[in-house]
């Protein structure tokens, strides 16, 4: 797989989440937060967790407009190693000038983009921005997160199952082992960030969004602190009037809501099974159960 750098992604994160500890985090100078009208809100999950449904969802309100699949933030941290050397450490290093040019930078990547609708709040869904936490709040302290949750042996499964073009996260996806191992990396890494960064986040459950969609909408709105609007329901309407989806959902999104992506592991128990174990743990964190009687009931 050339120019794949699989062990170098997962290397990355381990690295971060090593230099993640609490010294860590208080060396950094506390920055001049960045106006509310250009902090981003950062949509995040593993993938197939759900985040494509949350963007049509989101992207059909008014004052809000979703950025989708851009690796802005990747970008701005490919600059840090030129302008201050390596990462993560260069974190403590930030001046309030650093700070400025980097949000600069970012910015100008999203305005290439997508033209920016005026008067509305950027929601930067990209799922596995997860590793760039850090990253993220140090640029946007008051930075609000939404977490796309879906049960992790779906998640697992369905990341195995999907035909995606090769990069340095998804070739972990060719076994179910290698798919569990960065499922388990990754969202260990997410309750690192919330805890140690304090994150503002909201969570969604995917299994909750398609049984209520209308209520779940409404948390969601109220935590991005924006009217509720009644046009976040047509999101099969505004997905095909949006035109092209750069994820494996897109034929799902403009689909009617549908139940039978809930739970779906359990028709592939058997499997499954040399990963259950491994993964337990962290779906009993997130409010999952591994068996079958206690996801059905």
């Amino acid at each position: 797989m050339a120019g794949v750098q699989a062990e170098g992604y997962r290397q990355f994160i381990n690295n971060t989440a090593q230099a993640l500890n609490s010294e860590f985090v208080s060396s950094w100078s506390s920055g001049k937060a960045a106006p509310a009208s250009e902090t981003p809100v950062f949509l995040v999950g593993f993938p197939r967790s759900g985040t494509t449904l949350l963007d049509q969802i989101l992207d059909g309100h008014k004052q809000l407009q979703v950025m989708e699949e851009n690796p802005a933030m990747a970008t701005v941290r490919a600059q840090i190693e030129a302008m201050l050397g390596g990462y993560p450490n260069a974190l403590s290093d930030f001046k309030e000038a650093d700070i400025k040019n980097l949000r600069d930078i970012y910015k100008n990547n999203v305005e290439q983009f997508l033209e920016r609708q005026p008067r509305t709040t950027l929601i930067d869904k990209l799922p596995l921005n997860i590793v760039n936490i850090p990253l993220i709040v140090r640029l946007f302290p008051d930075a609000r997160f939404i977490l796309a949750l879906r049960h992790p042996l779906d998640v697992v499964m369905s990341n195995f199952m999907q035909f995606f073009q090769l990069n340095d996260a998804t070739s972990h996806f060719m076994t179910i082992e290698g798919t569990a191992a960065l499922y388990g990396q990754i969202m260990n890494f997410w309750l690192q960030c919330a805890e140690r960064l304090d994150l503002n986040f909201h969570t969604t459950k995917y299994e909750d969004l398609v049984a209520d969609m209308e209520s779940e909408a409404r948390r969601l709105l109220e935590f991005l602190g924006v009217d509720w609007d009644e046009s976040v329901l047509d999101y099969r309407t505004h997905a095909r009037q949006r035109g092209i989806i750069n994820t494996p959902s897109y034929a799902q999104v403009t689909e009617p809501i549908y139940q039978r992506a809930k739970y779906r592991w359990i028709r592939y128990n058997d499997q499954l099974a040399p990963i259950i174990t491994d993964i337990e743990p962290l779906a009993a964190t997130f409010g999952y159960a591994c068996t079958a009687e206690e996801s059905n009931g």
